[in-house]
């Protein structure tokens, strides 16, 4: 098992360029043949090279492919209907952690995690050294994507293995590691793991002020064309706001999610989904996950590979633990029409994944396929919304701006109390992220003290054993 320390105590760019050579086609490695870092960074084309494949690597499966989004995360959010003991999540369901497919699932997390983030800072290390070679804006971009990379697996790390604890005297769980030395890197308590990366993604958020997205303009450079497949400003932007709300600092949460709100409004950035895209009748056509809205979003290369057993089959793994129309309370919008489509006998099978391959080949205009949102736009309104509990009236307006675009034409009264908007944001973390890996994430952050039935102890999740012994050692 790799571990952190093993990880950077280790690591040569030979190492890292053969790995990230394995995944996909991004470097183009030659066999048996290692290229040390004075190599790979002696050109733009050679970091661009790098971030592209660190990028590649958290798509795995173990990551952002499967487990940190429809998975693990949302086994723990009680979003699928597992009973059996042979399912691989029924320990993860039951919070079992000591079970030993819940250990496997957790080491392979945790190590896939920190050596994405050893792999960051192996760029991070020398690019201040290099920036005579890089062409127009592209140190900044480049380096700000980097950054804000590595703040936001680190939260995502903080958010599974740590309590919320903000005093600065709670329990150290995990380290935020950004350097790339031998030995050990100290773990940290939640506050100080929160400020490391609020620090990365304010440094982040300046180094990306003339991103290309901030003009809605295309990148001369093609390999910033599509800016949402990157950490690009906005994206930064909003991954501050959801950090700042996991703290509870409403007042900052809403300054950033308003900044993204605000360039959707005023820009025409990260525009509601058509509902032409959605309602298509050719199926494989249909923008499944909402694809202009997001943010930020990781290109699966193997998500039909990845989600076949689990939503494409006749035996499906996963269904959704309540009926389909609970959890859209029997109204009929887009989400409920064209996101649950009938795979085999099942009826509560999410087809939100399932973005098809045109079957005949007559059209080219395939609509974003294999994206997994990372950040998308509608979680700026409930954050927004969340933020403003406290002015109810106020806050239901952003959560009926979104029920608007998801073809529900019934509003929220503005006349409800702060409980009352709360549970309706409840509701829409159920609908609009299924599959995404976010509602346990809620759940946590608000401390609920069960989850579908389901009564949760604590909400941190154990570090690997082997690592723990390690660092005793």
């Amino acid at each position: 098992m790799k571990h952190i320390y093993r990880i950077i105590l280790g690591l040569s760019l030979g190492l890292l360029l053969f790995m990230l050579a394995s995944c996909e086609d991004w470097l183009n490695v030659k066999p048996k043949t290692e290229i040390d870092s004075e190599e790979l960074f002696e050109s733009e084309y050679g970091f661009k090279e790098a971030l592209a494949g660190i990028y590649t690597a958290i798509t795995k499966e173990n990551l952002y492919g499967k487990e940190l989004t429809f998975g693990f995360n949302d086994a723990l959010a009680q979003q699928w209907n597992i009973e059996s003991i042979n399912n691989e999540y029924f320990s993860i369901k039951t919070y079992n952690f000591s079970d030993i497919k819940a250990e496997l699932k957790i080491d392979s997390i945790w190590s896939e995690a920190y050596n994405a983030v050893a792999n960051i800072n192996a760029m991070l290390n020398v690019i201040d050294s290099k920036k005579s070679i890089f062409s127009d804006n592209n140190y900044n971009i480049i380096k700000g994507e980097g950054l804000a990379l590595r703040a936001y697996i680190h939260f995502d790390m903080l958010r599974l293995f740590s309590d919320i604890n903000f005093t600065g005297d709670g329990e150290k769980h995990i380290p935020y590691v950004d350097t790339l030395v031998a030995g050990i890197t100290v773990k940290d308590n939640s506050k100080v793991i929160i400020e490391k990366a609020i620090n990365d993604l304010e440094k982040a958020s300046v180094l990306l002020e003339n991103d290309p997205v901030r003009s809605g303009d295309s990148s001369p450079d093609t390999y910033f064309a599509n800016r949402n497949y990157h950490m690009n400003y906005y994206a930064v932007k909003g991954l501050m706001a959801r950090i700042y709300l996991y703290m509870g600092n409403k007042e900052a949460a809403f300054n950033a999610a308003n900044e993204v709100i605000m360039a959707q409004k005023n820009k025409g950035l990260f525009p509601w989904v058509k509902s032409s895209d959605i309602t298509r009748s050719e199926s494989e056509l249909r923008d499944r996950t909402f694809s202009t809205e997001h943010l930020f979003a990781l290109n699966i290369r193997k998500m039909k590979e990845y989600i076949e057993k689990y939503f494409r089959s006749t035996s499906n793994n996963l269904l959704t633990r309540e009926a389909v129309g609970e959890i859209y309370e029997g109204i009929e919008e887009y989400r409920k029409q064209y996101l649950f489509e009938s795979s085999g006998t099942e009826a509560n099978v999410p087809s939100k994944l399932w973005q098809m391959e045109n079957k005949d080949n007559s059209v080219t205009d395939l609509p974003k396929k294999n994206r997994m949102p990372m950040i998308r736009i509608s979680e700026m309104y409930y954050i927004a919304a969340e933020a403003k509990l406290e002015t109810p009236d106020v806050a239901v307006k952003y959560i009926n701006e979104v029920r608007r675009h998801r073809g529900i034409d019934v509003e929220l009264p503005t006349n409800i109390s702060s409980t009352e908007v709360l549970v309706e944001i409840e509701k829409e973390y159920k609908k609009e992220f299924i599959c995404e890996g976010q509602l346990f994430f809620f759940y946590k952050r608000l401390n609920f003290s069960s989850i579908g039935g389901m009564p949760v102890y604590n909400y941190v999740i154990p570090t690997p054993l082997a690592e723990d012994e390690y660092r005793g050692n």
